[in-house]
């Protein structure tokens, strides 16, 4: 059965998305040709462990063009979530209680803290703002958890069409009630594609290829950002793209934390 993939009617400019196609790269360099595919060397025993962000993937203060080790994305929770031209984000959330006076968050540590506590964004500006800081403390979260993949089945660490596609028949996309199957694959720019259906469109950013999960197995950190058929509503969700042999499909899993 197709995985339904619904996402919320949040909105964050369409332009805020296109800055998020980055790959990332062992420092230990790892050798990723086609198919099955293992580290070229074993890791040093007191090197770092760093991942380089490339392209201009910048969603917090300072963070595009960085190798840093996952130790030091984590640190990267306490910067200033940015917007798609570079402006620091500020969110006002509000307490669950009656008499909780809303509070201003500007970096994923707080909004972490405080929405796991059942705060919220209360104002539509605030909902859209909110957009933001999903997508940036998503993808902290999981490069925080960056690991050399020991074996990938994605080619040079990247989709290629075939997966997209794959991707495509596992999920449905849809924006309200009403969901579908993508019915079209485009590659609009590298690590960049476009899901085409009938009243919603979705763009699949690669932004990161390493072992996320911990099975020694490469996966792709990905954005889904989606968009109503000519309309203004856009939502998206950070997840990881998964293949788990050679000629099987390829699956989107949202992060559901």
């Amino acid at each position: 059965m197709a995985k339904r993939l619904l996402l919320g009617g949040g909105a964050i400019g369409a332009a805020a998305a296109l800055a998020t196609g980055v790959a990332i790269l062992s420092s230990h360099h790892e050798s990723v040709a086609s198919g099955e595919t293992e580290i070229a060397a074993p890791l040093q025993a007191n090197g770092p462990r760093e991942f380089c962000v490339r392209s201009n993937f910048n969603l917090v203060e300072g963070m595009a063009g960085q190798c840093l080790t996952p130790p030091q994305f984590e640190a990267l929770r306490s910067r200033p979530v940015i917007d798609w031209n570079g402006g620091e984000v500020d969110l006002a959330l509000t307490g669950p209680g009656p008499s909780d006076p809303s509070k201003p968050v500007n970096n994923c540590a707080d909004y972490d803290a405080l929405t796991a506590k059942g705060w919220f964004a209360l104002s539509n500006a605030d909902m859209r703002r909110e957009g933001y800081f999903k997508r940036a403390c998503g993808a902290l979260f999981w490069l925080a958890r960056a690991r050399p993949a020991a074996k990938t089945y994605f080619t040079d660490g990247a989709a290629s069409s075939a997966d997209i596609a794959s991707m495509a028949r596992s999920m449905r996309m849809g924006m309200g009630p009403d969901v579908e199957t993508a019915s079209n694959v485009e590659k609009v720019s590298d690590h960049v594609w476009r899901l085409a259906g009938v009243n919603v469109a979705a763009q699949i950013f690669e932004i990161a290829h390493a072992d996320f999960s911990g099975g020694g197995l490469g996966e792709i950190l990905t954005y889904v950002q989606m968009n109503a058929v000519g309309g203004t509503a856009v939502a998206g969700s950070v997840g990881l793209m998964e293949k788990e042999d050679p000629s099987g499909r390829c699956v989107f899993k949202p992060n559901e934390g």
